[in-house]
């Protein structure tokens, strides 16, 4: 179960370090005179690698809770 955290968070931080690469600007930003277009069908696969990363890492993380915590019971003892 170390192992499902452990690799569930890295690809979190994984996508969300690549996401922010893409849409953070750097201190100094000056902008580009000429930005190319990229048409929406050559859109290639390494730009949606952050995308699965963070799927993948969320799916991870919520089934080592769920492994986690399954045995817990939810009402009172006393009853």
């Amino acid at each position: 179960m170390g192992v499902l955290l452990f690799g569930g968070l890295t690809s979190l931080i994984y996508g969300i370090a690549e996401l922010s690469k893409k849409y953070v600007k750097p201190v100094g930003y000056a902008p580009l005179k000429e930005v190319q277009r990229i048409p929406m069908q050559q859109v290639q696969v390494t730009q949606i690698i952050p995308y699965f990363a963070i799927i993948i890492g969320t799916i991870a993380i919520i089934l080592f809770l769920f492994l986690k915590f399954r045995d817990v019971s939810l009402k009172s003892k006393r009853s």
